[in-house]
């Protein structure tokens, strides 16, 4: 007689386990050995500040999933649902990004969330994050964006979709403006609800034998679209964390400034995303450094302003990856019992009563 496949799972976990910690581990590595991390004095407590804006930012997105459940009907616990959207986040690092999804599936059904529930809250969590990203990048290069010289709008925003500008090509307001509202379109378009539904109601008989399937409403996604936005305020805030660290590359905190470093973030760090680049890699960092640039250009030549922005963006991922790993390690640790069992600690109560 063949095992049952559940007999497996505890064999699966341990595989998936070790593919997530050699990929963050492979990454970090890479990180630790670049030279320019040891070159450069830095203050590493400002490092820490960036890292805890950093989960901060996490929280809300994580926060916005859980509403999006009690929403639909489920009643996920609040410690359970961090834990799971903490740790699962590793999952990014391993190629393709769909472990990330199917550890918070599978981790999320100890509190009684079905399958198809956690798949689909997943879905529009992920994409309400990015496109809040991308919408409020829109409007903040609308406001604070750079004032660049005149260059060919198209070619602009060809060259940063092909991630192919060299240096010196000046990125202006509005070819920003363009391709952020370009991606806003494409993660958020997907779940727009009057077109989900639609789609839901055309094609719902095949999927019938599945459950009742969940109808979205507009005023959800932009009750997730109001949540999140401030977390990428706080990665922006991080991102100036990290040029404090280095001495002499400090930005002012204006508004204009912290305004700017937000939309750049968002831009890149959405870009990342839709590439589909394990954890973001290399396509973050080109937008990073392509975009930071012109933030220090004045104050040395131009060998000391990408030695800088290039440490500045290196060190904001080492800070950012240790978080993630510190923050899943003690939630991985800390005592969660799941629903079930809470439950069944509470049957045995009434029956010794």
């Amino acid at each position: 007689m063949k095992p049952k496949p559940r007999r497996w799972w505890p064999v699966v976990k341990a595989l998936l386990g070790l593919a997530i910690l050699g990929a963050v581990g492979w990454r970090f590595g890479q990180d630790l050995a670049r030279r320019e991390l040891y070159e450069h004095p830095v203050r590493w407590e400002w490092l820490v500040l960036a890292a805890a804006l950093y989960l901060a930012s996490m929280s809300l997105s994580a926060l916005y999933w859980r509403r999006l459940m009690i929403h639909l009907g489920a009643s996920p616990g609040l410690i359970p649902c961090l834990r799971t959207y903490y740790i699962s986040t590793l999952g990014k690092y391993v190629p393709g990004k769909a472990m990330a999804l199917v550890m918070r599936i599978g981790m999320i059904r100890s509190e009684g969330v079905s399958a198809s529930l956690a798949g689909i809250t997943t879905f529009c969590e992920v994409l309400t994050t990015m496109g809040a990203g991308a919408l409020l990048a829109t409007g903040l290069f609308v406001v604070f964006g750079p004032v660049a010289p005149a260059a060919n709008l198209w070619d602009t925003v060809v060259g940063l979709v092909r991630l192919d500008l060299s240096p010196d090509h000046p990125v202006d307001r509005w070819a920003l403006v363009v391709v952020s509202l370009a991606l806003a379109g494409v993660t958020l378009g997907p779940i727009f609800p009057p077109l989900v539904n639609r789609l839901v109601d055309r094609f719902s008989s095949p999927l019938a034998r599945f459950g009742p399937v969940p109808r979205l409403r507009l005023r959800w996604l932009i009750e997730g679209l109001l949540r999140i936005m401030p977390a990428w305020v706080l990665m922006g805030l991080g991102v100036a964390c990290a040029f404090e660290a280095i001495p002499g590359a400090a930005l002012p905190w204006t508004l204009p400034m912290l305004g700017r470093l937000t939309a750049i973030m968002g831009l890149s760090y959405v870009a990342a995303f839709l590439l589909w680049t394990p954890g973001g890699l290399g396509v973050r960092e080109f937008l990073l450094g392509l975009l930071l640039a012109p933030e220090l250009m004045g104050r040395g030549d131009e060998e000391w302003v990408s030695g800088r922005v290039v440490l500045a963006v290196l060190l904001l991922r080492v800070a950012w990856t240790v978080a993630e790993l510190l923050a899943a390690g003690v939630l991985y640790i800390v005592p969660c019992p799941s629903r079930s069992s809470a439950e069944g600690s509470r049957e045995e109560e009434k029956k010794t009563m």
